[in-house]
């Protein structure tokens, strides 16, 4: 962010706002790495690399999905209830670490119990790769709270 068009101009998306993301949502495509995508029963961290920009930074596609993820979910470790490490019906603490060849550890704590997902660079060399460089170039943090019915944020489970 902020979004750019073909000519390296920065142009507002479809909202009227420079947002863009790898979902092209208000139109533009960009690199995006979700922190947290999370409900009671789910935690997702999931980058999402984009193929090179043009010499002006105008992304023409990126990976909607993304890969190498950190999920937690359908384990004993994240869920609603005192049977799961992180109780989600509680407060915990989250931490995030990224490493200089954009690995990352995600770290969460409740009380004295402790939960931690990790990826390694030889498990996702192909995607560190690319966007290590837009993590330090300064990705723009944006932080939205979004959601709707169970039915609609089922993707999550």
């Amino acid at each position: 962010m902020p979004a750019k068009d073909e000519s390296g101009n920065l142009i507002p998306g479809s909202n009227g706002n420079y947002y863009c993301d790898a979902n092209q949502v208000g139109g533009i495509f960009c690199p995006e790495f979700d922190i947290m995508e999370a409900n009671t029963y789910a935690w997702h961290t999931t980058p999402h690399k984009c193929d090179a920009p043009n010499d002006k930074g105008h992304y023409y596609n990126c990976d909607k999905i993304g890969g190498c993820f950190t999920v937690a979910h359908g384990t004993i470790s994240y869920g609603p209830g005192d049977s799961f490490q992180i109780n989600t019906l509680k407060g915990f603490h989250v931490k995030i670490i990224y490493n200089a060849d954009a690995s990352y550890k995600v770290e969460m704590t409740q009380d004295s119990k402790y939960q931690s997902m990790e990826t390694s660079y030889s498990s996702c060399s192909s995607y560190s790769d690319q966007i290590k460089g837009d993590l330090a170039a300064g990705m723009t943090l944006t932080i939205s709270n979004w959601g709707d019915s169970y039915q609609k944020m089922a993707w999550l489970d």
